[in-house]
């Protein structure tokens, strides 16, 4: 609303705008959504506050490696120093986003405005039923919608199985969580965990976890680059279930977790840390290890950072950034 503060006190400025806005504030259920806490439950507005800060993780170890090189080297690091920092921590692909979110952090610029545009366009999309598209020119809301898209779909089949698991426990085959190994132990407290065979060939569970009355909602991220003689287009792309409202409100009920069906434990229904047999036919039903805000209003499970700061990698080494 900072925003359009100036365009709302002098419409004359831009009268189209002037009246989509006024009626947008008029019109809950219009096709303009001004983002402001009086229209969001609390359950999605903490949940949007979770994945917002769940999507600046990368951000915040790009400063704090920054941080650590400038005391190493007693001086401000160059710009190609850091860029070879940040090329040797993460994957490719995240270079613009750490090199630009460290700047952001240690600057003050807009701190996580991508993240909260790319969560907020998705929780607008989920939450309406309408198809959402977010245009962009920076490489950063791209990269960073892609990965939310991706948190987005793990967790909520975390949810939908933990459903179907708590309404009948009976039908599903248990193994007990592999104790003693220091992967696992990384993530879950193993004493406390167990994992829940797949009920289904592995090539079904998929359609088998999906609500069998399918709403699609189409979340879409179009990142725009070039002039008029080389323009270019690329496209990131999710038919999400409409369902999926609910595992944003679920981290936000929850402050934090997949599911509250399963006696104060979480449910993860893919991407284990290494030291799991046969990963890819089981779910974990898990003590998970967190890390805490500072003013303990969510928690966040230490495989959702693994899976927010890395990519396809096993995941292996322990996640300690922050306050468990």
């Amino acid at each position: 609303m900072r925003e359009l503060a100036g365009w709302l006190m002098a419409p004359c400025r831009h009268s189209r705008l002037w009246r989509l806005v006024v009626s947008a504030r008029l019109d809950r259920h219009g096709p303009v959504w001004i983002d402001c806490p009086e229209r969001w439950p609390q359950d999605h507005l903490l949940g949007i506050a979770y994945y917002s800060n769940l999507l600046a993780e990368r951000k915040r170890r790009a400063r704090d490696l920054a941080l650590q090189l400038e005391q190493k080297l007693s001086r401000t690091p160059t710009d190609d120093e850091l860029n070879g920092l940040f090329q040797k921590g993460w994957a490719r692909r995240d270079f613009h986003v750490v090199r630009s979110g460290a700047k952001e952090l240690r600057t003050g610029g807009n701190v996580f405005t991508d993240e909260h545009l790319v969560v907020t366009a998705c929780a607008v999309g989920l939450f309406t039923g309408n198809d959402t598209v977010v245009l962009t020119r920076d490489r950063g809301v791209f990269d960073q919608f892609a990965k939310l898209t991706s948190l987005l779909t793990m967790h909520y089949q975390g949810m939908r199985f933990a459903e179907a698991y708590a309404a009948y426990r009976s039908s599903f085959e248990i193994t007990p969580m592999p104790i003693g190994n220091p992967d696992i132990d990384a993530f879950f407290v193993a004493e406390n965990s167990f994992l829940v065979r797949k009920p289904v060939a592995l090539e079904q569970f998929v359609d088998w976890l999906l609500p069998h009355e399918s709403v699609p909602v189409g979340l879409h991220c179009i990142l725009l680059g070039g002039e008029a003689d080389s323009f270019s287009l690329d496209h990131c792309f999710l038919e999400a279930e409409r369902d999926m409202d609910r595992i944003i409100r679920m981290k936000g009920r929850t402050r934090g977790w997949n599911t509250d069906r399963i006696r104060g434990r979480n449910c993860h229904a893919t991407g284990f840390p290494r030291g799991i047999p046969n990963p890819r036919h089981f779910v974990a039903v898990v003590q998970d290890r967190e890390i805490y805000l500072p003013d303990g209003t969510l928690a966040f499970p230490k495989l959702d950072i693994a899976h927010t700061v890395f990519h396809d990698e096993v995941l292996s080494a322990p996640v300690t950034t922050g306050t468990e």
